[in-house]
């Protein structure tokens, strides 16, 4: 666990050798305040919280945990869950490598980490880039995203119910800094 998306420490830290002997990973200090959905990446976890709150953990080089951090790493849950800003209410989290999105309950999207498909490239490595200062993703007029998931290492795609769609974004090999539209066919 060179990246610590176990949450269980420093690299330099032994960890267990079985499944038998893996201690929990406390995620909140809170007894009331549990994880109810789990996502991880090749270098990476996020929980969402039951109470609409998210934390992630592991590496943190282009600011993917969302903490407002230059560290490298965060070795475990950090004490405070992601500030997206006032009255957000995490529904997923959705995790490549180097970037994170948090679909919220009113759905819109938030991303944060390297993020080559938007401008900035990279946010979250700074709490000013964080809470009210990550703005949502604009879709265009009409569309309401209701799920969203990644696409490889750097890339997102974003499903709207409305038009049976779905927007894939990002700079992995196959999508080569585009985006692709996928769209439902009439006899599907």
């Amino acid at each position: 666990d060179s990246n610590g998306k176990l949450g269980l420490g420093p690299a330099s830290v032994p960890k267990p050798t079985s499944i038998h002997t893996h201690p929990a990973v406390q995620v909140s200090s809170d007894p009331n305040v549990h994880a109810i959905s789990v996502t991880c990446s090749p270098s990476n976890t996020c929980v969402v919280l039951n109470d609409g709150t998210a934390k992630c953990w592991g590496a943190n080089t282009g600011g993917q945990c969302g903490q407002g951090s230059t560290n490298t790493y965060f070795w475990s849950p950090p004490a405070a869950p992601i500030n997206l800003g006032n009255g957000a209410v995490v529904r997923k989290i959705a995790l490549s490598s180097t970037n994170a999105c948090a679909l919220l309950y009113d759905n819109r999207v938030k991303c944060w980490g390297w993020r080559s498909w938007l401008s900035p490239d990279y946010t979250g490595k700074s709490p000013l880039e964080m809470g009210d200062n990550l703005e949502a993703i604009d879709f265009g007029v009409g569309y309401t995203v209701t799920d969203v998931y990644p696409l490889g290492e750097y890339s997102m795609c974003f499903y709207f119910a409305t038009q049976q769609n779905a927007k894939c974004i990002g700079s992995d090999t196959a999508l080569t800094r585009s985006t692709v539209e996928f769209t439902k066919s009439p006899s599907q």
